[in-house]
């Protein structure tokens, strides 16, 4: 039998061209330091909001974020505010499948998934944007 590994590199394709492009015209440390940085911005916006709880003040060296993580005990409330300052692409997360939501043996999933909002931190924003939100979204 083939090891994981071996498995691996046996399944693996040619990328496609219309995968190419993308790929080789982007920088990663160029995409990862823009995200941290948005990240970084995000925290600062945010830090008035004692109704917020973020997740992690500073990221471990390397790390690329996906998004800006908080907690509040308001979700609806804030994700509409976000909509309203202009964040579009914020959601509750992790989005779970209904039988772990209904399931009571998965409160503590069940609870941080209702409560816990994401922000995006993507490299296509820029700082300006993530300061504008914020104004409308300081307390």
């Amino acid at each position: 039998m083939a090891s994981p590994a071996d498995r691996y590199e046996a399944g693996k394709r040619p990328m496609s061209k219309l995968s190419v492009r993308p790929v080789d015209s982007s920088d990663p440390e160029v995409i990862r330091s823009t995200r941290r940085e948005n990240y970084r911005i995000g925290g600062r916006v945010l830090a008035s909001r004692d109704d917020l709880e973020g997740r992690w003040e500073s990221l471990p060296d390397g790390i690329c974020p996906q998004v800006f993580p908080v907690r509040t005990g308001e979700p609806d409330q804030f994700l509409a505010e976000l909509e309203g300052a202009g964040v579009h692409d914020a959601h509750t997360w992790p989005r779970l499948s209904e039988p772990v939501r209904t399931d009571p043996d998965h409160e503590t999933a069940t609870t941080l998934a209702r409560e816990t909002v994401v922000l995006p931190v993507h490299q296509h924003l820029g700082p300006s944007s993530i300061d504008a939100a914020g104004e409308s979204l300081r307390r």
